[in-house]
């Protein structure tokens, strides 16, 4: 899992191992909006370590340093709601060689994610520019996704209940234990179906619109090896950061 600090984030881009020249055209209004400066969204001095579960102290001081924090093995200190208990392993009937192979959360999210693709509740993503205009293009971006919201949680599939659940959790965490100040959240789910498909150097945020002030992305790829794509490029006010979308 990446945890990126939206004020300090120059933008982030999802590689792939090729751009045409005319792809590259197509992505100079992403990029031109990327490139803003920006300031860090929450103060350290004001952290309250006794109320951090998900996330440590180093994980925040480094979001402070760098800009972004990576979080191998976040789904071990994940809660399990009630809603999901059914398909984790912990609360299975079945024999633990049946729920290891049966109960991984990843692959029922690929299987979610396939499934409302082909029904056709995932479309082709679109971009918004900083006066909120929207717009599309497939050579900037070419991910199929959908909107998630709170308050549907118990219509979803189990496996998608819980990882939302877990997103809406560090919100809640953050917001207490270091004064994030972050009333509302914006989840989607999103899927880059390979052959190229990837979403072209961007910011999330945009000074003097709506402050986002960190993108969580929560990634379900239990196969990934080196060498299929997918990878993430962050560019920070200190440097880059390529980062495997790794589970």
């Amino acid at each position: 899992m990446s945890i990126v600090d939206e004020q300090q984030s120059n933008g982030s881009e999802n590689k792939t191992e090729d751009k045409p020249k005319e792809d590259q055209d197509a992505a100079i209004r992403v990029k031109a909006e990327a490139d803003r400066p920006s300031e860090p969204v929450f103060d350290l001095s004001a952290l309250d370590k006794t109320k951090l579960c998900l996330l440590g102290k180093e994980h925040l001081q480094e979001i402070a340093s760098v800009g972004f924090c990576i979080v191998d093995n976040f789904r071990a200190k994940a809660p399990i709601p009630a809603a999901s208990a059914d398909s984790d392993p912990q609360h299975s009937n079945k024999k633990p060689h049946e729920a290891q192979t049966s109960g991984n959360l990843a692959n029922k999210l690929l299987a979610v994610c396939q499934e409302w693709k082909q029904g056709g509740r995932l479309q082709l993503a679109g971009m918004k520019g900083q006066q909120g205009e929207g717009w599309k293009h497939k050579a900037a971006r070419n991910d199929y996704h959908c909107w998630l919201h709170e308050d549907k949680i118990d219509r979803y599939p189990p496996p998608l209940a819980k990882a939302l659940s877990v997103l809406l959790a560090l919100q809640t965490e953050l917001n207490s234990a270091v004064g994030l100040g972050s009333p509302k959240s914006e989840i989607q789910l999103a899927c880059y179906p390979g052959g190229g498909a990837r979403y072209v150097r961007h910011r999330d945020t945009f000074p003097g619109g709506p402050q986002r002030k960190l993108t969580l992305l929560y990634y379900f790829n239990p196969t990934w090896t080196e060498g299929d794509g997918g990878e993430l490029q962050l560019f920070t006010v200190k440097g880059s950061k390529v980062v495997s979308p790794l589970w």
